[in-house]
């Protein structure tokens, strides 16, 4: 399985010492949105989708406070969907979309695959979209799923993998594509984990300190 590694939005937050450590305090931080996108036996699969087309078109759905303490960049050349433009195919080549989960430099991405398969754990997708149990105020940007994706659902039952309880695989074409709950960050928190070569990549969130793209995008 080839596996493509993308930084699908570039974050610029003040804390360049915190976050990257080096620089001052006060100076602006580097995060990128760090998703994979593979070629599988059944199509193109994303882990995770970053910072969408209709975010940028419309950043202040993102919300005002989290864009001015985050600073990203909205360039569409770093969103998913021109990135897999880019590599000559097309966003509907797109079939799997599997998120850790719903946060909105996740998830933003989702409309911009209209034809795939949206996987996400249960108790994920009850908060965010039924509000069952209700979120925190603000915590998701409930327009990147308003026009009503095509959900596939993930639960607490499934094998056991290296430790981890629940896991379960993509589907009977890619066995080598699992999902694994990772509660805690929020309730239908998961990992995704993926075969490569003799071992496996563990994407458990996307938002990274590391450049992961040919769109690499400075901050001040």
């Amino acid at each position: 399985m080839k596996i493509h590694h993308l930084n699908t939005g570039t974050m610029c937050p003040i804390g360049r010492r915190l976050v990257n450590g080096s620089g001052s305090l006060f100076q602006r931080a580097r995060l990128v949105c760090h998703c994979l996108l593979m070629e599988t036996n059944d199509g193109l699969a994303l882990v995770d989708t970053g910072i969408g087309l209709d975010d940028i078109a419309s950043p202040e759905r993102l919300g005002r406070r989290w864009v001015r303490q985050t600073a990203p960049k909205l360039d569409p050349a770093e969103t998913a969907a021109e990135q897999v433009r880019a590599l000559g195919y097309s966003p509907n080549d797109v079939r799997h979309v599997l998120l850790t989960h719903l946060d909105r430099d996740h998830a933003g991405g989702v409309p911009d695959f209209p034809d795939a398969a949206i996987h996400v754990h249960r108790a994920e997708y009850d908060m965010a979209v039924l509000r069952k149990p209700a979120p925190p105020e603000g915590r998701y940007v409930t327009g990147q799923w308003s026009h009503g994706p095509r959900w596939q659902f993930y639960g607490e039952a499934g094998e056991d993998w290296f430790g981890f309880k629940g896991v379960r695989a993509l589907g009977d074409k890619e066995a080598d594509i699992l999902m694994i709950p990772l509660a805690g960050h929020t309730l239908g928190h998961c990992g995704i984990a993926v075969r490569s070569g003799d071992g496996w990549l563990l994407p458990a969130t996307v938002t990274s300190t590391m450049p992961s793209s040919p769109h690499r995008r400075a901050c001040p």
